[in-house]
């Protein structure tokens, strides 16, 4: 048969669907057990009443598996100059969440004795880890 040729549909092997990669992750994040915040505000509210009001949530009610809490910048500024933020934290980590710091930042803005101090948090350089979890398929809530 010539490349001209019709080809009779009946005849024909199944059509295979190809989906564009951004369907593929976006599959792919659908099934992602992880979920993963970096905290990087500075306002109360925000961290009270959307960062942990959704990670505590998120753990009690199965809407994802893991969260991890990421403290980055300003944020551990304020982890460690505001009561209320502190039993937020400890709440949520209370309900199973995980909870990490940037080393860095903590030095940067001589915090590393006071995050170690709260006890439970995992204070490690961020940037590698960072990097992995931008690449793969697992989701990032940035605030």
């Amino acid at each position: 048969m010539g490349c001209l040729e019709q080809i009779n549909p009946e005849a024909a092997a199944p059509v295979k669907h190809f989906h564009k990669p951004e369907q593929a992750r976006q599959r792919k994040h659908m099934d992602a057990k992880t979920l993963h915040i970096l905290w990087t505000s500075d306002n109360p509210l925000t961290v009270e009443h959307m960062i942990f009001m959704y990670a505590v949530n998120s753990l009690k009610k199965g809407w994802w598996e893991d969260v991890h809490v990421i403290i980055w910048g300003a944020a551990a500024k304020l982890l460690c100059s505001h009561e209320n933020i502190q039993n937020k934290v400890r709440e949520f980590q209370a309900v199973g969440g995980h909870v990490s710091a940037c080393r860095r930042c903590a030095e940067e803005l001589g915090l590393v004795e006071q995050v170690e101090r709260f006890g439970d948090i995992e204070l490690i350089y961020m940037g590698e880890p960072l990097t992995r979890i931008i690449r793969s398929a697992e989701a990032l809530l940035t605030i």
